[in-house]
C-alpha cells in the first residue's frame, strides 16, 4: 500500500513539474523574444524582421512543422504591388506591440500536449493580476527528444481557425489559387 501511494505521488508530481516546466520554457521564449520584438525596425532597408530572426536563430524553440511553416511563410516571394499583406500580426504576440509585457501563467495538459496562456501584464506582477490581464496568445507545446518545442500558437476567443498552423495553411492556399 505504502508503494502505491508512493508511485501516485512521484506521477503527480511529474505532471506538476511537466506544467511548471512548460510554462518556465515558453516564458524562456517570450523573455528572449521581446528583446528582439523592441529592438525590430522593420522600415530599415535590409534589416531582417524580429519573426525572421526568430526563424534563422531560433531552433530550439520550434517543432520542425511549426518552423517549415513559418521559414515558408517569411521567405514567400512577394510581387511588388501585391495588396495581400498576409498576417496583419505579429503571430508571437497576436498583435502588434508588445503592451506592458508578456508573462505565462496557466497551463493545461492534455495527453503530451500543453496548452501555456501567454498575458499582456507587466513581468513579475502577482498571479491574480496576470490571470486578470488578457491573454494574448496559447502557446501549444510538447516534447520531442526529452526537450520542449512550441508547436502550435492559438488566439483566443477568435474561434475553430484561430491558430498560427491553419492561418498559414489558409494563406498558402490563398496564394497557390491566385497563381
Amino acid at each position: 500500500m505504502l508503494c502505491t501511494a508512493f508511485s501516485a505521488n512521484i506521477k503527480a508530481q511529474a505532471k506538476a513539474d511537466d506544467k511548471e516546466s512548460a510554462r518556465i520554457f515558453v516564458q524562456k521564449f517570450y523573455d528572449w523574444y521581446s528583446v528582439l520584438f523592441d529592438a525590430d525596425v522593420p522600415a530599415k532597408k535590409g534589416q531582417l524582421s524580429s519573426q525572421q530572426i526568430v526563424m534563422k536563430h531560433s531552433r530550439e524553440f520550434f517543432s520542425d512543422n511549426l518552423r517549415k511553416a513559418l521559414t515558408d511563410y517569411y521567405d514567400r516571394p512577394l510581387k511588388e504591388g501585391d495588396d495581400d499583406i498576409g498576417l496583419d500580426f505579429d503571430p508571437f504576440i497576436a498583435g502588434q506591440d508588445l503592451g506592458a509585457g508578456l508573462e505565462t501563467c496557466d497551463v493545461r495538459q492534455e495527453g503530451n500536449k500543453f496548452w501555456v496562456d501567454v498575458h499582456n501584464v507587466k513581468k513579475g506582477r502577482p498571479k491574480k493580476e496576470i490571470l486578470a490581464a488578457g491573454i494574448l496568445a496559447v502557446a501549444e507545446v510538447t516534447k520531442e527528444n526529452g526537450h520542449w518545442v512550441i508547436t502550435n500558437f492559438e488566439y483566443p476567443p477568435a474561434g475553430a481557425k484561430a491558430n498560427l498552423l491553419a492561418m498559414l495553411e489558409d494563406q498558402k492556399r490563398t496564394e497557390t489559387g491566385k497563381k
